[in-house]
């Protein structure tokens, strides 16, 4: 078993004059073909795009002596590789100095391959035999962008038995992966034609010189190798990957455009060769993103960058994998609930007919006894999205309109749902392990980055409203409530309180970005029980189905993941003195968990009136039958 854990650096550039639209695909791709190697221990994989030669060479000095191979993908010529000094502006990477890094490598690593998947780079193939790299892949004339990211597909796929349901049995030879993308090509396109000069836009080259380009019956890849039996590590590494270094990355600057705290932890950060596996500062970027994300989600994810610090055990790979989960399932139930009730408070202004899919998916969340599962919700709020677009309704999250039209299976978004819904259904049979927490963190971290809009708002849980009015002045009100979620200083569920001249509702939970007096209430769906109860701090639940036998609404909650049912207890029908009832402090909290069943099933009649008088048929039949 080796100690050190082998890297795939693979690197992307593009140029907005010369824009690459299959790039990040590319990317994509070789990131699905070899994500089981790096979720069980046998290779890293670094992916990085829009990339500089500073951070190329930042990154060969990180990694050095373990790079086993190198992948390229972006415009080239014969002398270089080009390269992104800016998002915008592009730079030229020579071919010699680039040879060196990859000669340092092989005299002091374990370099392999390095795969130039832009146009005509076969010229550099002499640096890189005088490196003594052992295998180059290198093509003859400009590519086009879909042939390049064909073959990248058929190459990987083939080298990483991506496919294979038992991939590190027999794991392919170098020669044979290479065969296999070139006989793909040879079937779906006529590869021994150049590209035409006036699809420049779809090319790879950067100067488009022909005669770098050898006679029209040349194949445009080839392999140079000496070591053609090569295969990809299918030996463990004895160094244990660490939990929550993608997630961290990622979201750390996901959410930059929103945190001016993540932009200046990032600048000093960067300056520091290896931050990222530096503990005592992934510390400091973990608590920035659980106190800038949304209020239960900042606490989702703190509850995962803990278990991330526990030693090894069966016992963390089930609790990372369990709030893994769960996190993902609330934050796309944070947003359908959002919607929701946005769609509630349209309804009630104006009722309009829903789609029939609409309104099997808001059926599937009132009327059964389960909670959807996670693309379960995903479905729910595509549907809602295409509702909102359809009527030109105003999205209670402008940002969901953006987010709407990547809902789709073609999506790494949709993906990623359905990749943790695969590890839900496994964890579900007990058949989950430790390359699972790999393959969750990953997902994860697709969806949350997508969500980083989240870091913008804020929760509040309003547990008191106190009417002042002193004669001859305005009425005042003083607001008592709890600041969800973490602060800077890492104070979980702040109570607060706010002198205003305006009323708000009780016993909300409220989303909002900026002032809460412009806020979406999420009540019934998201409650905070210990403000029906009277009890200090926050004790937060969502919606969570059912009991067909009773009635009662299930809620879970929040922070131990512990289940409650409320049902409806009638305290304020019939000859009662509410007066005497306020008194009661028993039954004023039984009066408080009534609101919460009649707002949800208000809710259930304003959405689904046809639900709703079926249920009220059923229940006077069932009276009629009763002896």
């Amino acid at each position: 078993m080796s100690n050190t854990l082998p890297v795939a650096l693979i690197l992307f550039s593009n140029d907005m004059d010369a824009f690459l639209p299959m790039v990040e695909q590319e990317r994509k791709i070789i990131e699905e073909a070899l994500e089981h190697f790096d979720d069980t221990n046998r290779l890293k994989v670094v992916a990085r795009s829009s990339v500089s030669i500073e951070e190329v060479f930042r990154l060969f000095n990180r990694y050095k002596g373990r790079i086993l191979m190198f992948h390229f993908a972006g415009h080239a010529e014969g002398h270089g590789l080009q390269f992104n000094q800016q998002f915008e502006d592009a730079e030229m990477g020579q071919a010699v100095g680039l040879a060196d890094l990859f000669r340092r490598e092989v005299e002091n690593g374990i370099l392999q391959l390095v795969f130039l998947n832009g146009c005509s780079t076969n010229p550099q193939l002499e640096l890189m035999k005088e490196a003594g790299v052992p295998s180059v892949i290198s093509t003859y004339h400009p590519i086009e962008d879909k042939k390049a990211v064909a073959f990248a597909q058929q190459f990987y796929q083939y080298l990483s038995n991506a496919q294979s349901e038992d991939p590190f049995n027999k794991l392919p030879k170098l020669q044979q992966a290479f065969e296999h993308a070139i006989a793909y090509l040879k079937t779906a396109y006529s590869i021994k034609e150049k590209e035409p000069v006036e699809e420049k836009a779809q090319q790879r080259s950067v100067m488009f010189n022909f005669d770098a380009a050898t006679e029209a019956d040349t194949e445009t890849w080839t392999l140079h190798t000496t070591q053609p039996d090569w295969r990809l590590p299918g030996e463990v590494a004895g160094e244990m990957k660490p939990f929550n270094e993608l997630l961290t990355l990622q979201l750390i600057h996901a959410i930059q455009p929103h945190s001016k705290v993540a932009q200046k932890f990032l600048e000093k950060a960067q300056t520091i060769d290896g931050w990222e596996e530096v503990s005592r500062i992934t510390d400091k970027a973990k608590d920035i993103i659980a106190y800038s994300f949304v209020g239960v989600m900042g606490i989702q994810l703190r509850k995962l960058f803990a278990i991330g610090k526990e030693p090894h055990s069966d016992q963390k790979v089930h609790r990372y994998l369990t709030n893994s989960l769960l996190t993902a399932k609330r934050a796309l139930k944070l947003l359908s609930f959002a919607m929701i009730s946005q769609l509630w408070d349209e309804q009630q202004q104006k009722e309009q007919s829903f789609p029939d899919e609409l309104k099997e998916q808001l059926k599937q969340l009132f009327d059964l006894e389960f909670d959807p599962d996670i693309m379960g919700y995903l479905r729910l709020l595509q549907a809602l999205c295409q509702y909102f677009e359809s009527q030109q309704l105003s999205f209670p999250l402008p940002e969901l309109q953006e987010l709407a039209p990547r809902l789709v299976e073609e999506d790494e978004l949709f993906g990623a749902c359905q990749k943790l819904q695969e590890i839900s259904n496994l964890f579900d049979k007990g058949k989950h392990g430790l390359p699972d927490c790999y393959a969750a963190e990953r997902s994860l971290s697709v969806l949350l980055k997508n969500l980083h809009f989240l870091a913008q708002y804020r929760m509040i849980s309003i547990k008191n409203i106190t009417y002042e009015e002193i004669r001859n002045s305005p009425p005042r009100y003083l607001h008592a409530f709890t600041a969800l979620g973490m602060d800077s200083k890492s104070n979980i569920n702040t109570e607060r309180i706010n002198y205003v001249d305006v009323p708000i509702s009780t016993d909300a939970v409220l989303l909002y970005k900026g002032r809460y007096q412009n806020s979406i209430n999420l009540f019934p769906f998201i409650i905070d029980y210990n403000a029906l109860t009277f009890e200090s701090g926050a004790k937060i639940c969502f919606y969570n189905g059912q009991d067909l036998k009773d009635g009662s609404l299930t809620y879970c909650f929040l922070d131990d993941n512990t289940k409650i049912n409320i049902g409806y207890k009638a305290t304020a029908e019939g000859d009662v003195d509410l007066n005497q009832l306020m008194l009661d402090p028993e039954k004023r909290k039984d009066h408080k968990l009534d609101a919460v069943f009649q707002q949800f099933h208000e809710a259930q009649k304003v959405l689904l009136p046809q639900l709703a008088a079926e249920e009220d048929f059923f229940e006077e039949a069932a009276d009629e039958f009763e002896f």
